[in-house]
């Protein structure tokens, strides 16, 4: 793992809390005692995107470890876990169409989680382009968290959160390059 990258595993626990705060008010907060809209299909929805979060975590931290063996190992399981992951996000997807919700940022989510991962396959003998194609993944997965939060928490209407998620990302992913050209990778 490229040493700037080393502390990755870390990073993403971030994902974490901020996937707590974000799904807190629509989901948390109704342990046990769920609503009838968070079927089983919701609840199919938050075992997969958790599991995927955890992946998100430790593979990085087993390549820093280098337990290559297992991290290889949890990387064909996610042969499995990614399907299941793309079926549970269509019903959340639905859902929001049925209520008169955008479908631009759920489909467009659902395209770059796709593309990201086929990616990441492709390139699994190219750590470099790899990890990053993991870290963009991971930053599809910030979009629905943040927007919840802008919502939830500061009371944003739909264009405030749209322009505050897109807002965010970016600036992520120009501080990812940046940091990339700093070490002379040229963003690659």
């Amino acid at each position: 793992m490229e040493k700037g990258y080393k502390n990755l595993g870390f990073w993403m626990m971030l994902l974490i809390p901020f996937t707590f705060l974000g799904f807190y008010k629509s989901y948390f907060i109704q342990v046990p005692d769920f609503e009838p809209e968070n079927d089983v299909y919701i609840h199919l929805h938050a075992l997969f995107s958790s599991l995927w979060i955890i992946l998100l975590i430790v593979q990085p931290l087993l390549i820093r470890n280098k337990n290559y063996k297992l991290h290889r190992t949890l990387g064909k399981a996610s042969y499995l876990l990614f399907p299941l992951l793309m079926l549970s996000m269509l019903h959340p997807v639905y859902s929001s169409y049925e209520k008169g919700g955008s479908m631009v940022m759920p489909v467009f989510n659902l395209i770059l989680i796709v593309l990201f991962y086929t990616l990441s396959i492709i390139n699994k003998k190219k750590m470099d382009l790899h990890m990053r194609y993991m870290i963009g993944i991971a930053l599809v997965f910030v979009t629905p968290t943040l927007g919840r939060v802008t919502i939830f928490w500061f009371g944003f209407d739909r264009y405030w959160m749209f322009g505050t998620v897109w807002t965010a990302i970016n600036l992520l992913l120009l501080g990812l390059l940046m940091a990339d050209m700093r070490k002379g990778k040229g963003g690659s």
